[in-house]
């Protein structure tokens, strides 16, 4: 492992090198599992990225919220109450997102614990 010292004068380890697979021989099932392996991992990559914009838009509305609990006649109460609703349903949906997140990841590690024989072998 290497040290990396960021900005902040923080420590962090990261690995020295990536784990590859080789798929010799051309097996067809080794391929449909890697490529199943790496559309699990596309699918939990584009969830993070749609719940980490969802988590930004929860933060904003709930400044709205806040606004509205510390100074109560700054805004109308149509406003809080528009503001109530689409912070419960980016709650729902953050909260949605999570799961998808959760439910690929977790495909994902079942088919790496399921691998086929010789692409088990060759992990590196």
């Amino acid at each position: 492992m290497s040290q990396t010292q960021s900005p902040l004068g923080e420590t962090t380890s990261r690995p020295r090198e990536l784990k590859s697979f080789a798929l010799s021989g051309g097996d067809p099932g080794a391929r449909s599992w890697l490529r199943q392996v790496l559309r699990y991992q596309l699918a939990s990559e584009a969830i993070r990225h749609a719940r980490d914009q969802l988590a930004v838009l929860l933060a904003a509305s709930s400044c709205v919220l806040w606004v509205a609990a510390a100074w109560p006649w700054l805004l109308a109460e149509t406003l809080v109450r528009v503001a109530l609703v689409v912070w419960a349903l980016l709650l729902a949906a953050t909260l949605a997102a999570l799961s998808l997140e959760r439910r690929w990841l977790r495909l994902q590690r079942n088919m790496l614990r399921n691998a086929p024989q010789s692409s088990a072998e060759d992990l590196k």
